[in-house]
């Protein structure tokens, strides 16, 4: 039988896996097509807790989303302008945007300013469990929030291994950039600012 048939069977239960950890309340560690992150399902008030605990993060800072489609987009942000749909047809790059949210979204993923950090992303593992999942995933950095921010899996501390629910391999991370998204806020009326080049 052929060895790529394996490959894809492995990759759909790891998948199957996440889900399930997921629906269970849980958090992953998770490949996104910038760094490793933590992530869980965006609209759960208790995987969301989880995160801020194990971070040890003030409940105040909000988090952002990954996402793989339009219909996902709209669903997540409101009165889109023209600039982000350019923005995000002609990026090549990992870009975050910076719109004011729907109620889609638990109220703990969004900023005391009403918006919420959105990003598309396009292939790898990460699209696929979206996909797969049919809902965004919340994601952050994977590190204790006071300490420098990890670029590569060996530099996930153990104290964050330990405290998630599922760690997908790292066999499945497959190609990432190794930093972080650039940030574009856009407010409604199609103003931008520039907060991460």
């Amino acid at each position: 039988m052929d060895q790529n048939y394996f490959c894809i069977m492995d990759k759909r239960s790891i998948i199957n896996n996440a889900i399930e950890c997921m629906n269970k309340d849980g958090i992953l560690l998770c490949p996104a097509d910038t760094i490793w992150g933590l992530s869980c399902d965006p609209t759960n008030d208790k995987a969301i807790e989880k995160i801020i605990h194990l971070k040890q993060r003030s409940a105040s800072k909000s988090f952002i989303v990954l996402i793989n489609s339009n219909r996902q987009l709209q669903q997540c942000i409101q009165n889109i302008p023209d600039i982000a749909w350019d923005l995000i047809e002609l990026t090549e790059e990992p870009l975050t945007l910076i719109m004011k949210a729907t109620s889609f979204l638990s109220p703990k993923m969004i900023h005391h300013d009403g918006t919420l950090g959105i990003r598309f992303v396009r292939d790898g593992f990460c699209h696929d469990l979206i996909q797969a999942f049919n809902k965004p995933l919340l994601s952050t950095s994977p590190n204790i929030s006071s300490k420098q921010t990890p670029m590569t899996f060996n530099q996930v501390e153990k104290e964050i291994i330990d405290g998630v629910d599922y760690v997908i391999p790292d066999s499945f991370a497959g190609k990432m950039n190794g930093k972080p998204s650039k940030i574009i806020k856009i407010e409604e009326d199609g103003r931008i600012q520039i907060l991460r080049k």
